[in-house]
């Protein structure tokens, strides 16, 4: 909400319940939606298509205050319009798209990435999820990470104990065990 406020948190806005939507707002589909309508322009026509999954990000065109709807642009260009109550197209799944986790992003890409590393996330401090992250950077990738002493280093930062920490292969699921019980 602070990037937002930032950005584009001016003129005409749609409420769902404490979330504001702005012309210019990043956002994403938070949950499957087979029937939803959208249309991409290829070759000078419109042509119509079926299907928002978990995911999938886009930018808010505009408001209509009036008739309750906004138009959104996905990153894959085609467009659809969102309408409160709509049967195919309520916009209920949607949610602000400034920052997102490294999980919500997989399969995707970003122009630019931004990743925070603190010592109080220790669990998430590994090679496999700082590679993931690093790696949906299209032109430019920052990090920023806390330091403090850590073995015989009087100060280690966040980044360099993800980089050699690669311990994921001990995941304790208990899968095999659940399966054969």
């Amino acid at each position: 909400k602070l990037i937002q406020k930032k950005l584009t948190a001016h003129g005409n806005y749609l409420m769902r319940d404490d979330l504001k939507f702005y012309a210019g707002d990043r956002v994403m589909q938070i949950k499957n939606n087979y029937n939803f309508i959208k249309t991409y322009q290829k070759k000078g026509r419109t042509v119509t298509a079926q299907g928002l999954f978990n995911g999938d990000r886009g930018t808010v065109l505009s408001v209509n205050k009036q008739n309750n709807s906004m138009t959104v642009e996905f990153d894959d260009g085609a467009t659809g319009i969102f309408k409160q109550g709509s049967e195919t197209n309520d916009y209920n799944c949607l949610e602000l798209a400034y920052d997102t986790t490294v999980h919500k992003t997989q399969g995707s890409d970003a122009r630019c990435v931004i990743m925070g590393y603190v010592w109080g996330d220790y669990i998430l401090l590994n090679r496999n999820l700082f590679y993931t992250g690093a790696t949906r950077a299209k032109e430019e990738f920052r990090f920023y990470g806390s330091h403090r002493p850590y073995g015989r280093n009087p100060s280690m930062s966040a980044f360099d104990f993800a980089v050699i920490k690669n311990d994921d292969a001990k995941r304790n699921t208990y899968l095999k065990e659940r399966l054969t019980a």
